[in-house]
């Protein structure tokens, strides 16, 4: 397993009801990169719901603290998720790089809004990025969908919202996709992810037609835990088999934007040489 290390993370406590320590009100909050989320906020579908820009970035705890319940006198059904200073405990969590988007409609969600809950700055120990990659237990399922998938309007979807892990911005309508998936070759890949946390649905997709990638996303909710290398070398083995003896090589075209840095080596890493006008290319 990797190793240890301390960051900065925000958190939410209760800010009044019998759960509070007043020791926790000295804390003030600074800009911090993460946010640590416990309780009910550790199932993905519900941050997913809540947070649908904000990726995932690692798992942690926040030693010294303790997980309890609260504000019974807010009225609401029954008591609140918090946290509580205890030298002795320890609390799990999950990182998210949660947007500014994202975190109002956190705050609104988790009553920040209302008084019912406030932020704080604490230290979360952390795994490096090998070691959480690891325990994580992560479960890729890629398959090649046929014209009738019921899943071709979701493909449509994540290539028209994503914009980070993008490789040329080309957009594929469902009616496209359909037409492509019945060529004899395979020509639309879906990516499934889950982890120990749980299933995370359809993350990403790639178009492949003439020897050539015309289109690879994922989504920006997956990024970080090194799935689009094994989805790319799925679909470079997948061609492999399917052109062998009809095309030498597979291409790719990287095409900058302002927001598709995360991108930009793909091809680099996975044995892809650089030819020009950004075209990449991989002997099969």
């Amino acid at each position: 397993m990797g190793k240890s290390f301390g960051l900065l993370v925000a958190v939410r406590y209760q800010g009044r009801g019998n759960a509070l320590r007043a020791a926790t009100q000295r804390r003030t909050l600074a800009p911090v990169a993460l946010y640590a989320a416990y309780g009910s906020n550790l199932d993905p579908a519900q941050m997913l719901s809540r947070c649908p820009h904000s990726p995932q970035r690692g798992t942690g705890w926040l030693e010294g603290w303790r997980l309890t319940f609260g504000g019974e006198d807010i009225g609401w059904d029954g008591a609140l998720a918090t946290v509580v200073e205890d030298p002795r405990s320890r609390v799990f969590v999950v990182l998210y790089d949660v947007s500014e988007g994202d975190e109002k409609a956190l705050d609104n969600w988790d009553g920040v809004t209302l008084g019912y809950y406030r932020r704080a700055k604490v230290r979360a120990e952390t795994l490096d990025d090998a070691g959480y990659i690891e325990s994580l237990g992560i479960q890729c399922r890629i398959e090649c969908l046929t014209p009738t998938s019921t899943r071709l309007e979701r493909v449509e979807e994540l290539f028209q919202r994503t914009t980070q892990f993008n490789t040329n911005g080309r957009k594929f309508s469902a009616t496209e996709l359909a037409a492509l998936a019945a060529n004899p070759e395979p020509c639309v890949f879906a990516l499934d992810v889950s982890d120990r946390f749980g299933h995370h649905g359809l993350v990403g997709a790639a178009v492949v037609a003439g020897g050539e990638i015309q289109g690879l996303v994922i989504s920006c909710r997956a990024l970080g835990m090194g799935i689009e290398h094994t989805f790319l070398r799925h679909v470079l083995d997948t061609m492999r088999t399917t052109m062998q003896g009809t095309s030498p090589s597979l291409r790719g075209q990287i095409i900058p934007t302002a927001r598709n840095i995360p991108v930009r080596n793909l091809y680099r890493d996975n044995g892809f040489n650089e030819g020009e006008g950004g075209v990449w290319e991989c002997r099969l």
